[in-house]
């Protein structure tokens, strides 16, 4: 099959990018070597609820395990300093759902995913995966 896009890696940057591609008419093929979407989490998962929001992501509750307040950073040498989080609306979430609610919406859109595959090489035809 052709495609008119090829994102080897299904975390957020290549599942956002994929979901924009297909909404736009394009087909869209999205590669991930790891069994499962959003397998295994990659971050800590603390997000702004409206940097999600101006990237069309409305996470649904689930994704959510808790709102973060307050919280001290710590630099390497010791140094430390507390920030308010309260009025950003920062959240701890599951990185294993959001990663999974957003490829939804890139299959929504119209792009495919493809679990278990890995980017090889270009050929002159195109591209192999294993």
């Amino acid at each position: 099959m052709n495609f008119d896009v090829v994102i080897a890696g299904a975390s957020v940057a290549g599942l956002l990018c994929a979901r924009e591609i297909a909404r736009n008419g394009n087909t869209v093929l999205v590669i991930e070597e790891d069994y499962e979407i959003g397998t295994p989490e990659h971050c800590g998962g603390l997000v702004s609820l409206s940097g999600l929001e101006e990237l069309g992501v409305i996470p649904f509750r689930k994704t959510f395990d808790h709102m973060v307040q307050s919280a001290e950073i710590t630099a390497p040498n010791g140094r430390s300093f507390e920030i308010n989080s309260a009025k950003q609306k920062v959240v701890e979430i599951s990185r294993r759902e959001l990663d999974k609610q957003i490829a939804f919406q890139a299959q929504k859109s119209g792009a495919i995913i493809k679990v278990r595959a890995s980017f090889q090489e270009i050929t002159d035809t195109g591209i192999r995966t294993n």
